[in-house]
């Protein structure tokens, strides 16, 4: 278990490096590939991983301390996932923007710019 535990850490220091290199690099697509790895990787360690009570009082430091490092990359990629959608909100706009600006009578129903009393 302490090796699986050491392991464990590891990986989710190397994906915190290399998360913290990629954010500042704003490479989405590698960024998605890193954490996709990484949770397949983590995936495999935590389901071989079964300690029984012994084991996990023996090594409660290291489970808090792979906890703590869980949590850190959560918290990571939660923040680059939202200056993420952030982006593609400021793209949406700048597109309306430009719509507008290029073709500003788009959105009006009549196609002849005439106006057309409906009334009776």
């Amino acid at each position: 278990m302490d090796n699986k535990l050491s392991q464990l850490k590891s990986i989710l220091e190397g994906t915190i490096e290399k998360v913290e290199k990629l954010a500042a690099e704003h490479d989405h697509e590698a960024f998605i590939e890193v954490i996709e790895a990484s949770a397949d990787e983590r995936e495999e360690l935590l389901n071989g991983l079964n300690p029984s009570n012994e084991e996990r009082e023996a090594n409660q430091a290291m489970i808090s301390e792979v906890l703590e490092l869980d949590q850190q990359l959560n918290r990571m990629v939660n923040q680059y996932f939202d200056s993420f959608k952030r982006e593609i909100i400021l793209l949406k706009k700048k597109k309306d923007t430009n719509m507008k600006y290029t073709n500003p009578y788009s959105k009006m129903k009549s196609p002849d710019g005439a106006f057309l009393d409906k009334r009776k």
